[in-house]
Protein backbone atom coordinates (compact mmCIF):
# COMPACT_ATOMS: atom_id res chain seq x y z
CA UNK A 1 0.00 0.00 0.00
CA UNK A 2 3.01 2.35 0.44
CA UNK A 3 1.81 4.33 3.40
CA UNK A 4 -1.52 5.97 3.92
CA UNK A 5 -2.03 5.76 7.66
CA UNK A 6 -1.63 9.53 7.94
CA UNK A 7 -3.46 12.23 6.02
CA UNK A 8 -1.39 13.24 3.02
CA UNK A 9 -1.64 16.93 3.96
CA UNK A 10 0.42 16.17 7.06
CA UNK A 11 2.95 14.19 5.12
CA UNK A 12 6.50 13.68 6.14
CA UNK A 13 7.39 15.49 2.91
CA UNK A 14 6.08 18.77 4.35
CA UNK A 15 8.25 18.31 7.41
CA UNK A 16 11.21 17.54 5.17
CA UNK A 17 10.53 20.75 3.21
CA UNK A 18 10.44 22.70 6.49
CA UNK A 19 13.88 21.27 7.27
CA UNK A 20 15.21 22.76 4.03
CA UNK A 21 14.05 26.20 5.14
CA UNK A 22 15.53 25.74 8.62
CA UNK A 23 18.84 24.79 7.03
CA UNK A 24 18.79 27.93 4.86
CA UNK A 25 18.04 29.93 8.01
CA UNK A 26 21.33 28.66 9.43
CA UNK A 27 20.51 25.79 11.77
CA UNK A 28 21.73 22.63 10.03
CA UNK A 29 21.57 20.42 13.13
CA UNK A 30 17.91 21.25 13.74
CA UNK A 31 17.29 20.68 10.02
CA UNK A 32 18.87 17.22 10.33
CA UNK A 33 16.65 16.52 13.34
CA UNK A 34 13.53 17.48 11.38
CA UNK A 35 14.58 15.26 8.48
CA UNK A 36 15.13 12.35 10.84
CA UNK A 37 11.72 12.95 12.46
CA UNK A 38 10.24 13.03 8.97
CA UNK A 39 11.86 9.67 8.19
CA UNK A 40 10.61 8.27 11.50
CA UNK A 41 7.05 9.35 10.67
CA UNK A 42 7.44 7.81 7.21
CA UNK A 43 8.63 4.53 8.71
CA UNK A 44 5.75 4.50 11.19
CA UNK A 45 3.26 5.26 8.42
CA UNK A 46 4.56 2.36 6.37
CA UNK A 47 4.49 0.05 9.40
CA UNK A 48 0.89 0.99 10.27
CA UNK A 49 -0.09 0.52 6.62
CA UNK A 50 1.40 -3.00 6.65
CA UNK A 51 4.16 -2.13 4.19
CA UNK A 52 6.93 -3.02 6.64
CA UNK A 53 7.20 -5.23 9.68
CA UNK A 54 6.93 -4.34 13.33
CA UNK A 55 10.59 -5.26 13.72
CA UNK A 56 11.60 -2.78 10.99
CA UNK A 57 9.60 -0.05 12.71
CA UNK A 58 11.23 -0.78 16.07
CA UNK A 59 14.69 -0.76 14.47
CA UNK A 60 13.98 2.62 12.91
CA UNK A 61 12.81 3.99 16.24
CA UNK A 62 15.86 2.57 18.06
CA UNK A 63 18.20 4.16 15.51
CA UNK A 64 16.51 7.54 15.91
CA UNK A 65 16.73 7.41 19.70
CA UNK A 66 20.33 6.22 19.60
CA UNK A 67 21.34 9.11 17.39
CA UNK A 68 19.43 11.95 19.02
CA UNK A 69 19.54 10.90 22.66
CA UNK A 70 22.98 9.38 22.93
CA UNK A 71 25.13 11.43 20.55
CA UNK A 72 26.76 14.59 21.93
CA UNK A 73 25.72 17.80 20.21
CA UNK A 74 29.29 18.48 19.09
CA UNK A 75 29.35 15.21 17.14
CA UNK A 76 25.97 15.96 15.57
CA UNK A 77 27.17 19.43 14.54
CA UNK A 78 30.43 18.10 13.10
CA UNK A 79 28.61 15.41 11.09
CA UNK A 80 26.15 18.02 9.84
CA UNK A 81 28.92 20.32 8.68
CA UNK A 82 30.84 17.49 6.99
CA UNK A 83 27.71 16.39 5.15
CA UNK A 84 27.14 19.89 3.81
CA UNK A 85 30.77 20.35 2.77
CA UNK A 86 30.66 17.03 0.88
CA UNK A 87 27.42 18.08 -0.80
CA UNK A 88 28.97 21.41 -1.79
CA UNK A 89 32.01 19.68 -3.28
CA UNK A 90 29.78 17.38 -5.33
CA UNK A 91 27.85 20.36 -6.64
CA UNK A 92 30.94 22.41 -7.49
CA UNK A 93 33.43 19.83 -8.72
CA UNK A 94 33.25 17.00 -11.21
CA UNK A 95 33.94 13.43 -10.03
CA UNK A 96 37.40 13.67 -11.62
CA UNK A 97 38.13 16.78 -9.55
CA UNK A 98 37.30 15.10 -6.25
CA UNK A 99 38.98 11.73 -6.71
CA UNK A 100 41.67 12.85 -4.34
CA UNK A 101 41.11 15.33 -1.52
CA UNK A 102 42.55 18.75 -2.18
CA UNK A 103 44.10 18.89 1.26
Amino acid sequence: MSGGHFDCDFSYNRLYDMADKVEIDGDPVFADFLRDVSQLIHDYDWYRSADTSKEEWHESRRNFIQKWKNTPFEELAEASIKKRVEKMFKEVFTPEDIREPWW
